[in-house]
C-alpha cells in the first residue's frame, strides 16, 4: 500500500499528512535528471541570481510556478505516476480520480517574498465551496523534489482547530486569528516525500530566508470524478502542444483515465474514434480500449 494506516488516519484526523520517501531515490531519479533543464539549480541561482533565466523566476511570488505539460516527459509522468494515483484514490475513497492541476514550483532563497496568509484554495479551483461529502472531495498532492526543511516548508493547520470556521473565511488575517497562526505546523520532509492536504485545510507558503537555499515541488491536485465543478487547468486547451501529445502517448490506461479519457467500453469508443485517436497521439497504446 502506498499509504500506511497511520498516514491515512493522520490525514482523516487532521486534513493533511506528509509521507516521507513516498518515492524512492530510484523512482525520483528521471525527474531529477530533467529538472535542471526546466529551472536553475540552487547552486546556479546562488551564483547568478541576476541572469535572465533566474531573475524571471523570482520577479513575483508565482513566477516560479510552471504549468504542465512540460517538454521534459519524466516530470510529466511523475504527475500521474500510478503509485501517486493509488494514494490519491485511497484518500478520496475512489479509484476514479481526475488530475485538475499539475505545476512545477521552484522557489529560491533571497529577498523575494513567497509569504502568504493562511487560506483555502477553493476560490480559484472550484465554482462552489468544499463539500463535507467524501464523494465530492479534492486533495492537493505535493511531491518534494529536494529536501524540504522548516525554512521552506508549507505551513498547515489541523482541521481539528478550524472546522468551525465558515467557508467565506477563505483567507485568514493574522491579526484576527493569531491563535491559528500559533498552531500551524511545518510540512517538512526529505526528497521524494508526499504532502497531502484536503481542500478544507488551511495552509500557506513562507519566505525562504536562507541564502543559497531552494525548494522544488511538483504541485498536483486531484478530485473525485463526480466533482465536475472543481478545476484549474483545462487539459483540452493544451491539446495541440507537442509536449501534451508526447505525455498522452506515453501514459497508461489508468493515467489516461486520470487525465479525462473515457474508460474502455464507453459509448464514445468506436472503430472510427479509436483509429483517429491513434493518429492524433502516435505511439499511444489503445489495446485496453480495443479489447
Amino acid at each position: 500500500m502506498p499509504l500506511s494506516d497511520a498516514h491515512l488516519q493522520h490525514y482523516r484526523d487532521h486534513g493533511w499528512v506528509v509521507v516521507p520517501h513516498f518515492f524512492s531515490a530510484q523512482e525520483l531519479a528521471p525527474a531529477l535528471t530533467a529538472l535542471p533543464e526546466v529551472v536553475p539549480t540552487a547552486e546556479e541561482f546562488a551564483e547568478h541570481p541576476d541572469c535572465e533565466r533566474c531573475a524571471a523566476l523570482v520577479s513575483g511570488p508565482f513566477e516560479g510556478l510552471l504549468n504542465y505539460p512540460l517538454a521534459q516527459q519524466p516530470l510529466n509522468a511523475l504527475a500521474v505516476d500510478e503509485k501517486l494515483l493509488s494514494a490519491v484514490g485511497t484518500v478520496l475513497r475512489t479509484p476514479d480520480v481526475r488530475i485538475y492541476q499539475a505545476c512545477l514550483w521552484a522557489k529560491y532563497g533571497g529577498p523575494h517574498t513567497y509569504d502568504q496568509r493562511l487560506h483555502l484554495d477553493y476560490r480559484n479551483q472550484s465554482l462552489l465551496v468544499p463539500s463535507e461529502d467524501p464523494a465530492f472531495h479534492q486533495v492537493n498532492a505535493f511531491v518534494y523534489l529536494n529536501d524540504v526543511d522548516d525554512d521552506s516548508a508549507t505551513r498547515v493547520v489541523s482541521r481539528q482547530h478550524t472546522s468551525g470556521l465558515a467557508y467565506d473565511e477563505a483567507d485568514l488575517d493574522r491579526a484576527r486569528h493569531p491563535e491559528l497562526y500559533a498552531l500551524e505546523q511545518s510540512a517538512v520532509g526529505p526528497a521524494g516525500s508526499l504532502l497531502l492536504f484536503e481542500a478544507r485545510t488551511y495552509h500557506r507558503a513562507v519566505d525562504i530566508t536562507r541564502p543559497g537555499a531552494a525548494r522544488f515541488v511538483l504541485n498536483t491536485a486531484f478530485r473525485t470524478a463526480q466533482a465536475e465543478w472543481v478545476g484549474y487547468h483545462a487539459w483540452p486547451f493544451r491539446g495541440k502542444r507537442p509536449e501534451w501529445v508526447a505525455w498522452v502517448a506515453r501514459s497508461s490506461p489508468a493515467q489516461l483515465r486520470a487525465l479525462g479519457f473515457p474508460p474502455p467500453h464507453h459509448p464514445y469508443w468506436t472503430p472510427d474514434t479509436l483509429r483517429a485517436v491513434g493518429l492524433r497521439y502516435p505511439g499511444i497504446d489503445l489495446s485496453a480500449w480495443e479489447a
